[in-house]
């Protein structure tokens, strides 16, 4: 995590509270600057020591050469793992372009190959749903002190509450004139 962070691709999660409940991995913004060089030997070489961001694209998506810092080595395992990741935006292929500023064609084609079976791991999140009946009721609890419950929008008129923060919904609503009525899901 210790290069994601620095290279600002860190999201934190806060509750009600503003204290650190998560951390999550965001894509990170890579500039060029003609400083990272692809050769059609599938190794980048760096001309200038690489700025955080470069360097955790470098880290994603290759593997470096032994005895030679500045340089690294783009391999199959690599390049899927840091497809895997989701922290590039855009995917491994449109990082190294923008690190590089151009792949050759036979790199370029290898990644495209390398990358088209990957899928980013799904995430299960536990919530509970609120349904408040109606978009206008929705859009005021998150005008107000309600919105620090809120997890995600489902719908117009449904939020989704994390499943640890269930009392202190009940307060923010309660505290906003609002009564709870218990529900349950049905089934079809």
């Amino acid at each position: 995590m210790h290069l994601v962070w620095l290279a600002g691709a860190v999201t934190l999660g806060i509750n009600g509270d503003g204290l650190p409940t998560s951390v999550w991995t965001a894509p990170a913004p890579i500039a060029t600057d003609g400083r990272i060089v692809c050769q059609a030997n599938f190794e980048l070489v760096a001309l200038g020591p690489p700025t955080p961001a470069q360097r955790l694209v470098l880290t994603l998506t290759c593997e470096p050469v032994r005895d030679q810092a500045h340089v690294f080595r783009i391999t199959r395992d690599s390049v899927r793992a840091g497809q895997r990741s989701g922290i590039l935006d855009g995917g491994v292929a449109a990082a190294l372009q923008r690190l590089t500023g151009e792949l050759p064609q036979n790199v370029a084609r290898s990644i495209a190959d390398w990358t088209a079976s990957v899928r980013r791991p799904l995430r299960l999140r536990t919530a509970m749903v609120l349904d408040t009946g109606d978009a206008e009721t929705a859009d005021a609890l998150l005008a107000g002190e309600f919105k620090a419950c809120v997890a995600e929008r489902l719908g117009p008129s449904q939020l989704a509450i994390r499943a640890d923060g269930v009392a202190a919904a009940q307060a923010a609503l309660r505290s906003a004139g609002h009564e709870l009525a218990p529900g349950r899901s049905s089934r079809a």
